[in-house]
């Protein structure tokens, strides 16, 4: 049994062993989970009740979860690296976020080569409590964070995404990649959405032109 209070719990153990760890983590007053495990909705129906059970066992505790199905989170300016990453990249002032956890594989490859450094790398998952929304407004006021760069699949809570895009943008960067589409939204100080007809957001074909 582990004593005293636990600020993050990492969870690698196959899915159906999730939620009970999970319970036992709120219960031990966890203020989160990193959930790498896979198996969840991504495989159909049995996952998507497993990943029902894992939000349930959390309850009301307040614990957030990331994950599941996702490679971890790092935070080089404390050399945090819960993650499948095989090292913590160079400190910096640019935060990453991606679904994809081989996308954000690749990010980390590439600034190994490129000596990028970032504030914070989190592989976002299946998002089943934290999501994009989430950490926008998280690294919106994170004086450490210049500036937020995502690679999306998918895109959940779109008001509370556009909200939180919109608002930090005002003070820094916002510049996401969405799988399937052939450019980069770009919010930023002074300027609008790819959407925007003046053109002046930047657009990017791969996530290498992220950087």
């Amino acid at each position: 049994m582990i004593q005293g209070i636990v600020d993050l719990a990492v969870v690698t153990a196959p899915i159906n062993q999730v939620p009970q760890i999970i319970e036992a983590c709120a219960e031990k007053g966890a203020a989160g989970a990193v959930i790498i495990s896979g198996g969840g909705r991504e495989t159909g129906d049995q996952g998507a009740r497993i990943e029902i059970q894992i939000k349930a066992a959390a309850g009301q505790s307040g614990m957030r979860i990331i994950g599941p199905n996702c490679i971890g989170i790092a935070h080089p300016p404390s050399n945090l690296n819960a993650s499948h990453m095989p090292g913590t990249p160079a400190q910096g002032r640019i935060a990453f976020l991606s679904q994809s956890g081989s996308v954000c594989a690749s990010v980390m490859d590439l600034a190994e080569k490129e000596n990028l450094g970032f504030s914070h790398i989190v592989s976002l998952g299946s998002m089943l409590d934290v999501d994009f929304a989430d950490m926008i407004d998280y690294l919106g006021v994170e004086r450490g964070v210049d500036s937020v760069i995502m690679y999306m699949e998918n895109m959940t809570r779109i008001r509370s995404f556009m909200s939180a895009a919109r608002e930090v943008s005002r003070i820094k960067p916002v510049i996401c990649l969405k799988s399937g589409l052939a450019g980069t939204a770009v919010y930023h100080p002074g300027e609008r959405t790819g959407a925007d007809p003046s053109g002046k957001a930047r657009r990017c074909r791969t996530h290498e032109g992220l950087f």
